[in-house]
């Protein structure tokens, strides 16, 4: 089988790897991640990755997944950061870490030079900044990243005024601030009390997961102060974080995700749902161009995004339809009036429409009035309302929703705060999360998640005035095409080929209706305008395939993604590598490999998975 070429049929059973193929864009990621550079010194280890200290870790413990210094513009846009230098040394149990590095882009300039020094039983880490451009910045400074795993963990959060507060890591994704007004936190870490102290600034906490990042995040500057904050050439930021351990006792254990070795053989256990599926879709092309004949790679339901605001949307909807053939649209609309809805409507009279949904340009979701109006034009459509936004918007305002919405929608992307790929695979398990959280949000309702795509469509939390989409989509694209940094050069490449099965599996919860990825093709999609098909669009065929089949759950374990499914007595299960290793899966009476970043399809008609009410079992 040609893995370029994903309208090829795959055998009706046995196995269909995906290797490398000989396309110039076949290459594993196609970006540029920075070297991780290890450290040790006494108890202390770390990682400098770019800018970036990450995996600070005491005896075996890990008590944080990261320090870094983030400029973020007036539009909350991450301004790229550069390396310049730095400088390690190591004496002893004594350890200093030099980066200077320069953030530049987005308007803005900003150099900084931070000191990392461990000593004993403390770690302190002070920058120093200078401003080279004048720009509207919303942060700038230091973020200490927390990791995932410490929720539910008590916490005492230390105030400027010298007062505390009792608190706890959220176990749900928590829809705002779990610490304001932050001076200090101290929690428990394994035998060990942990202690943060911040100089320079006030500091408050957010739970990154509402985003898909694998953190809770302590930042400077609350989010109750005013912003855009002018920034003139000149000014200068100075901050500091102290973190300090105390020892009650050894470490019970060490930290670290398990590891997955190539030569080990891992059963795969395998329970079935009872739940179908969910229903895969893809999103319509924002890119410009003209598409004469529809992509071979796909002839799904297409999700179509229309900005009711604009002129443009016409011409949007009727490429889609050319996208979709017989199948359906799902259409989302973005409107600023509820009457701005009914010439949308009108023109979708006659189409195949899996569901519309409306959602406000302000907040992003689907608003009273625009609900009201929807209801008494659409007819007899399928409707259904939520968010076009993060799940951050769904978590937070559901309970503004109207409360007779059939079914919910949020969308999603891993890129919202770090385009780094540890980020993109970090975010894997943090999606299950996401949907788990959906689901009990929707209390019976089906759940439309998407579209998911690498970076993000749109920006849901800009301060500048938003733009009606009036362009011409053959022309000048629309949508994503006009937004900062929307496309992702990994795209193409076939990593994202692995990491799209191990998201499937993240989302396919049971009361998850539909998942809708990336778009049909363009830089944004599963290949090129005229029909050359990147990586991906081979294992999104393949999950095609199970549409209609019923889900059956594997384990979701980091480095590895597996969907499976079972029809009529036959059971098929995608697999795929995240660990760059390759890996060795028993499947029934066969052992397989999957190779490093790679993907492949077992089908089988003599393995059973285990029954829902006994304990899961490898499958034989």
């Amino acid at each position: 089988m040609n893995a370029g070429d994903p309208a090829a049929a795959a055998p009706a059973q046995g196995v269909a790897p995906v290797g490398p193929a000989p396309d110039a864009w076949c290459g594993v990621w196609l970006d540029d991640e920075p070297a991780a550079r290890p450290l040790e010194a006494g108890p202390w280890s770390l990682t400098v990755r770019g800018t970036h200290l990450d995996d600070l870790t005491h005896r075996g413990r890990q008590l944080l997944s990261s320090l870094r210094v983030v400029v973020r513009d007036h539009d909350w846009r991450t301004v790229p950061a550069r390396l310049l230098t730095c400088e390690v040394t190591v004496d002893g149990d004594r350890l200093q870490v030099v980066i200077e590095a320069e953030h530049e882009g987005l308007g803005a300039q900003v150099r900084w030079r931070g000191v990392l020094t461990v000593d004993g039983e403390r770690l302190l880490f002070t920058v120093e900044g200078r401003a080279a451009s004048a720009f509207r910045r919303n942060r700038t400074g230091i973020v200490a990243l927390h990791p995932p795993q410490v929720a539910g963990t008590a916490l005492r959060v230390l105030h400027p005024d010298g007062t505390s507060t009792s608190t706890a890591f959220p176990v749900a994704i928590a829809p705002h601030q779990p610490a304001r007004d932050v001076a200090g936190l101290a929690w428990s870490a394994d035998g060990a009390e942990a202690s943060l102290t911040f100089t320079g600034d006030v500091f408050e906490m957010e739970d990154q997961r509402n985003w898909t990042d694998a953190s809770f995040k302590t930042y400077s500057t609350p989010l109750d102060l005013p912003f855009p904050v002018p920034v003139a050439p000149g000014d200068r930021f100075t901050q500091a974080v102290e973190l300090t351990v105390r020892e009650e006792e050894l470490p019970a254990h060490v930290h670290e995700a398990p590891r997955v070795t190539p030569d080990a053989v891992d059963a795969v256990e395998l329970v079935p749902s009872g739940c179908p599926v969910p229903e895969l879709q893809v999103g319509a092309s924002t890119a410009p161009g003209a598409l004469e004949n529809p992509v071979p790679w796909w002839d799904g339901p297409v999700l179509v995004e229309l900005d009711a605001t604009g002129r443009a949307w016409p011409g949007v909807l009727a490429r889609a339809r050319a996208e979709a053939g017989a199948a359906p649209l799902d259409v989302r609309i973005t409107a600023q009036h509820p009457e701005q809805l009914d010439a949308v409507l009108e023109a979708l009279r006659g189409t195949a429409v899996a569901r519309v949904a409306a959602h406000d340009t302000e907040g992003h979701t689907t608003t009273a009035p625009l609900w009201e109006h929807l209801v008494r034009r659409s007819g007899d459509l399928p409707l259904a309302g939520g968010t076009s936004a993060h799940f951050t918007e769904l978590n937070r305002r559901h309970g503004d929703l109207p409360a007779n919405l059939p079914a919910l929608t949020f969308s999603s992307t891993p890129q919202m705060h770090d385009t780094g790929r540890r980020q993109l695979l970090q975010s894997v398990a943090v999606q299950r999360l996401t949907a788990e959280q959906a689901v009990v949000i929707a209390d019976g309702r089906p759940v439309h998640v998407g579209p998911i795509t690498l970076r993000p469509r749109f920006n849901a939390v800009a301060t500048s005035p938003r733009v009606p989409a009036d362009a011409d989509v053959v022309a000048e694209g629309t949508g994503a095409h006009h937004v900062w940094a929307a496309s992702d050069p990994r795209q193409a490449g076939r990593g994202f080929a692995a990491w799209i099965i191990a998201s499937f599996q993240a989302l396919a919860v049971p009361g998850v209706a539909s998942l809708t990825y990336a778009e049909t093709w363009g830089p944004r999609g599963f290949g090129t305008l005229d029909g050359a098909a990147y990586p991906a669009a081979q294992p999104l065929g393949w999950l095609h395939e199970l549409r209609g089949a019923e889900l059956v759950h594997a384990p979701l374990e980091p480095g590895r993604g597996v969907v499976a499914a079972r029809r009529e007595g036959r059971l098929v299960l995608i697999a795929a590598d995240l660990t760059g290793r390759g890996q060795q899966l028993r499947i029934g009476d066969e052992q397989v490999r999957v190779e490093p970043w790679g993907v492949l399809r077992v089908e089988s008609s003599t393995a059973r998975p285990a029954s829902p009410q006994a304990p899961s079992a490898a499958l034989a």
